[in-house]
C-alpha cells in the first residue's frame, strides 16, 4: 500500500478511498479468502489491502471516472503481477457479463445513487458461492438528517445503500450476520458495514433471479 501512497501523495481522491476503518472491520471476514470481487475501485488501496493480507486474485469493477484508476492497477501490477484486474465501465453491465470464476469474498462500495447499490448487491449474488462472504459499506445505522449533515455526506447516499441493504435481506437474497460500526477520527457518525452471505436457495436456471432478464 505505501507505493499507492507514493503514487498519490501530491493529488487529491475524490470518495476518499478505503481508510483503516473499513480494514478494521473486514480483518476478521477476510481470513482464508483467496478470491476477491471488489465494487468500486478508486485509488486502489482497498484492492491493495486484500492483496496483502493474503488473496491470489482481485478483480475490481468500477466506471472509472477520475482519472487515476488506471495508473492505481499499474502500480498493483507491478507489485502483485497478474494477481490484479480492473473491469472498467457500469457496475449495472460489467458484473453481469463478466466470466469468470465464483469468489471467495465479495466487498461493494460501489456508485451510491439511484438503483446502483441495489442492483450491484443483486447482480454480484451470481458470483458468489455458498461459502462466500459479502461486505457492504455506507450502512447507514440509526443516524438521523442532522448527524448526516455534520458528516459533509448528502442524506441519499447513506439512504440508498440502506434501503438496498434492508430490501436485499427482506427479500430473502442476502442472509446477513451484522452489521458492524466503528467510529473514524472526527466523525460524529459511525462507519458502518452489512455483513453477511448470500442465500443460494434462491438461485434458478443456474443464475441469480435478481439479474435483470429482458423480456
Amino acid at each position: 500500500m505505501e507505493e499507492l501512497k507514493e503514487a498519490f501523495k501530491d493529488k487529491h481522491i475524490p470518495e476518499g478511498g478505503s481508510v483503516e476503518i473499513h480494514f478494521e472491520i473486514m480483518k476478521p471476514w477476510i481470513k482464508d479468502k483467496k478470491t476477491v470481487m471488489e465494487i468500486g475501485f478508486n485509488a486502489g488501496f482497498g484492492a491493495a489491502w486484500f492483496l496483502e493480507n493474503g488473496a491470489d486474485k482481485v478483480v475490481s469493477f468500477d466506471i472509472c471516472q477520475y482519472g487515476h484508476e488506471q495508473m492505481a492497477h499499474d502500480v498493483l501490477e507491478k507489485k502483485f503481477p497478474g494477481k490484479h484486474t480492473l473491469v472498467k465501465g457500469d457496475s449495472m453491465k460489467t458484473i453481469p457479463d463478466y466470466q469468470g470464476d465464483k469468489f471467495d469474498f465479495i466487498f461493494i462500495d460501489g456508485y451510491h445513487w439511484g438503483q446502483w447499490p441495489e442492483m450491484d448487491m443483486r447482480n454480484c449474488a451470481q458470483w458468489a458461492h455458498e461459502n462466500t462472504i459479502v461486505i457492504v459499506d455506507n450502512i447507514s445505522f440509526k443516524v438521523d438528517s442532522q448527524v448526516l449533515r455534520q458528516r459533509n455526506w448528502p442524506e441519499n447516499k447513506y439512504y440508498n445503500v440502506t434501503d438496498a441493504w434492508n430490501k436485499v435481506i427482506m427479500e430473502k437474497i442476502i442472509e446477513p450476520y451484522r452489521i458492524d460500526c466503528r467510529y473514524e477520527n472526527g466523525n460524529v457518525a459511525p462507519s458502518c458495514m452489512g455483513i453477511g452471505k448470500y442465500n443460494h436457495t434462491q438461485y434458478y436456471n443456474g443464475r441469480s433471479p435478481y439479474h435483470i432478464v429482458e423480456k
